[in-house]
């Protein structure tokens, strides 16, 4: 083939031809970086196995919020149900899922890439960014969060934003751009600031160059978008006549993050920038950077919008978030596209000579900040989670022994994790919990005395107690508790030969025996 029909070729098929290179490439990397990898064969983290859950109980009749509870997006759970009807008894299809939600990703940062860099630089921007992103645990390597769903929507919304509001403005563009935003406000509720930011920049722009009767067409089209995913989750939960349950499990659930103590939110955002001092700077100076030398055909609404969407994702995530990683995970996307841009400065060989100077600094020492990141997997075993393939292997033993235990009781045994999380125990089992708050959900104010309140009534056979889930001061009044309800210790060596302790219901309460249960001590 000569260069001529080899150039034509790859303009042609640039596209699909990119498409297919990220997934495999997705594919082999998430194969040693993600949980659900079947190099892995079992994955122990609680966010991967509850949203399989909720998802495969969503094709067999079940809502979400109204019979099995957690405060992410409906459409995160149908995701992985998705990938729950692939493999319906082990985590490839959960894999798959995310392999194809990380290939949709590189592809959007990699068009971004391609607004500043030639070929070759985007393909490497890209790829750079991607062990970047792979390195965040909260994402990937310490259990799905929700973000490997969401950050696609987000990188293609800043493409979009990118693109939109010059004097070439079409409809289509418009209308993709309002669905990308439906979809992460319902996915992920404290992405509405992030996406709205975005959307008051475009419409200030196009207010200022073309009136205000073009603003409006565009504000009308985008927000016909953004209904189209909003309604289909409004007509999923109205046709199950779970609309209350959607509204506060999702929507109320969400904003009673946000609108928590102003001290408690100081004391976060100090705490992030604290853990990530380096990290915080070098997106600062992003952000300057873009701010300053943005080319001439992005207006200032849009040169301001952009970092401050991202601020706003920021403060909105550390609102209601305990762990620090969340907050560099929050800018993730803005830290991908200030390399990017840094990489068109550095590589331009028209821009002065300190700028380019400035710019290859930056790089430099991003790509540092990133060697730093990877090797402390391998070096700091208190920060990186132990998925050794001897870990694994015995974590997932005791769960098939404890749910061999628990088979031996009872043919078809219903289970509530009391307090503590779903490590995996209902899928081992092939049932769907028949609680609600079957399992402990962060930040979730009635979960814990719904939980007290499924014990007295008995609703469960079996309680799951895991104590690192919890404080030991709490365990002996936990303990007392599901005595005085009525619940006994399965296994006598609880402690010894498992890491749960396991009660089963009896048919009296304890304290009902000749011999009086003492008082428990008052919960803390």
């Amino acid at each position: 083939m000569d260069p001529e029909t080899l150039r034509k070729f790859i303009h042609n098929w640039e596209r699909p031809l990119l498409s297919l290179f990220f997934f495999l490439y997705g594919t082999a990397v998430l194969y040693y970086f993600h949980t659900s990898s079947p190099k892995l064969d079992f994955n122990p983290c609680p966010s991967p196995n509850m949203y399989l859950t909720i998802g495969q109980a969503m094709f067999d009749g079940f809502v979400p919020y109204r019979d099995l509870f957690d405060g992410k997006g409906m459409p995160i759970f149908l995701f992985n149900g998705i990938g729950g009807l692939i493999d319906s008894d082990g985590y490839i299809g959960q894999w798959l899922v995310s392999c194809a939600f990380f290939a949709w990703m590189l592809y959007y940062i990699n068009r971004t890439a391609r607004l500043f860099l030639n070929r070759t630089y985007a393909l490497t921007a890209t790829l750079l960014m991607s062990f970047f992103i792979l390195f965040q645990r909260r994402m990937y390597l310490s259990g799905a969060m929700g973000d490997e769903f969401t950050m696609p929507m987000i990188s293609m919304s800043i493409y979009y934003f990118l693109i939109l509001g010059k004097d070439a403005c079409s409809r289509k563009q418009l209308y993709i751009f309002g669905c990308l935003g439906g979809l992460l406000l319902a996915c992920k509720f404290t992405l509405a600031a992030f996406w709205g930011i975005l959307v008051l920049s475009l419409l200030a722009e196009a207010w200022s160059r073309h009136g205000f009767k073009t603003s409006c067409k565009r504000a009308a089209i985008i927000a016909a978008g953004t209904a189209c995913p909003i309604a289909a989750c409004i007509a999923y939960f109205a046709w199950h006549g779970a609309l209350d349950a959607y509204a506060e499990g999702y929507i109320v659930f969400h904003t009673y993050h946000v609108t928590e103590s102003t001290s408690r939110r100081i004391f976060y955002i100090v705490r992030g920038v604290m853990d990530y001092p380096d990290y915080m700077l070098l997106i600062l100076a992003g952000m300057i950077y873009w701010i300053a030398a943005a080319p001439r055909e992005y207006s200032l609404f849009r040169r301001i919008g952009l970092p401050a969407s991202f601020i706003a994702m920021y403060l909105a995530v550390f609102a209601g978030s305990l762990f620090s990683p969340y907050y560099l995970l929050s800018l993730i996307p803005f830290a991908t596209f200030g390399t990017i841009f840094l990489l068109g400065s550095m590589t331009d060989g028209a821009q002065p000579f300190l700028r380019r100077a400035t710019a290859a600094g930056c790089c430099i020492l991003f790509v540092f900040l990133i060697s730093r990141e990877s090797s402390s997997l391998i070096t700091d075993r208190d920060k990186a989670p132990d998925f050794s393939l001897e870990t694994l292997k015995r974590q997932k033993q005791e769960l098939a022994d404890l749910a061999q235990a628990i088979s031996r009781e009872s043919a078809h045994p219903t289970i509530l994790c009391f307090g503590c999380f779903d490590n995996g125990i209902y899928r081992r089992l092939g049932i769907i919990p028949n609680t609600p708050r079957y399992q402990l959900v962060n930040f979730d104010p009635k979960g814990k005395e719904l939980q007290r309140q499924y014990v007295r009534e008995h609703r469960c056979e079996f309680v799951l107690v895991n104590p690192t889930d919890m404080m030991t001061s709490e365990l002996s009044e936990i303990d007392c508790f599901l005595k005085e309800n009525g619940y006994s210790p399965l296994l006598s060596d609880n402690l010894r030969s498992q890491p749960w302790l396991v009660y089963k219901g009896t048919t009296a309460p304890q304290e009902q025996t000749t011999e009086p249960s003492p008082p428990c001590p008052t919960p803390i």
